[in-house]
């Protein structure tokens, strides 16, 4: 993992825990059919491999 790669997770992982919390009770009230949240990643970080 590079040092770009920590620093985006790091400023991400708050966003989607919020995110997470917020749709929690449309996730509960729809029996799962809705309340998901998506993640697009950077393109470039698809192509390299976990090292």
């Amino acid at each position: 993992m590079s040092r770009n790669d920590s620093y985006y997770d790091y400023l991400i992982t708050p966003d989607l825990q919020l995110a997470a919390d917020l749709l929690k009770q449309t996730h509960s009230q729809t029996s799962g059919r809705d309340g998901y949240v998506q993640v697009d990643f950077p393109a470039d970080a698809l192509l390299q491999p976990i090292r």
